[in-house]
């Protein structure tokens, strides 16, 4: 079972992952739309206040690349929970990053475990400290690698942010795009994962074809400017249900 042995045997609450919706340099990704890509690595692991993550290496057959990352769980302070509690409702709601990586999982490899399998094995990473791509252990999800999916990209424009001088990370006034996975699609049928376990028609990947042109940029900062400069910490506290929420 590998990196999420652990979590696999800790007794979890029941929850239900809802069916998907559009809401609302180099050769990298910098266009909204449909890619069809190969998972050059998947690996796992945790994050310094013990997130369990996953990082994906993609890349289209023209060779543009992204590289995703996204969260399973909360940190160890929430529970390390691969759900939160909407506090409108009471009721258990999966992450965002867990719906979106548990798709992929089920997508490609039909796992009906709640957490996808990994391996140790040596792949060439970045360190920090060397400065350099140095053969390092990582949790390998072999399931996922060398395999098609296909993503539904939508551009997003934010606020960069810089560390002040009591160390905490803030909004600057300047801002960036980055390329955001809406979904995860089968990259043969384009079902999505509820879709394609439900035996339905898809219907998700063509709706967002034909809302989102290649220059659609989703803008978090419009109308957001006086907040530049707020912490993460102060903002969310304007966010109804956050994920990492209280338990």
């Amino acid at each position: 079972m590998g990196l999420f042995t652990e979590l696999s045997e800790q007794p979890t609450a029941e929850f239900e992952i809802e069916e998907e919706t559009l809401g609302g340099g180099g050769n990298w990704i910098s266009e909204t739309g449909v890619y069809d890509f190969v998972i050059k690595m998947a690996f796992g692991g945790q994050s310094s206040g013990g997130a369990y993550f996953i990082t994906m290496e993609l890349e289209t057959e023209d060779g543009k690349a992204m590289t995703y990352t996204n969260y399973l769980t909360s940190g160890a302070s929430k529970g390390t929970r691969p759900y939160y509690v909407c506090k409108k409702t009471g009721k258990n709601k999966p992450l965002p990053g867990y719906s979106i990586l548990n798709a992929v999982d089920v997508i490609i490899t039909g796992n009906p475990a709640q957490y996808p399998v990994t391996e140790t094995k040596q792949i060439p990473l970045y360190n920090k400290e060397a400065d350099a791509v140095i053969p390092t252990e990582a949790e390998v999800v072999m399931g996922w690698v060398g395999k098609p999916i296909t993503g539904l990209i939508k551009m997003t424009r934010e606020f960069k942010q810089a560390k002040n001088a009591a160390g905490k990370w803030v909004d600057t006034t300047e801002t960036r795009d980055k390329a955001e996975v809406v979904h995860f699609v089968d990259s043969v049928t384009g079902q999505t994962r509820s879709e394609k376990m439900a035996s339905k028609d898809a219907v998700v990947k063509p709706a967002f074809e034909a809302k989102f042109g290649s220059d659609y940029v989703y803008d978090k900062t419009k109308g957001a400017k006086a907040k530049a400069g707020a912490s993460k910490t102060e903002t969310a506290a304007d966010v109804g249900d956050s994920p990492f929420g209280a338990k």
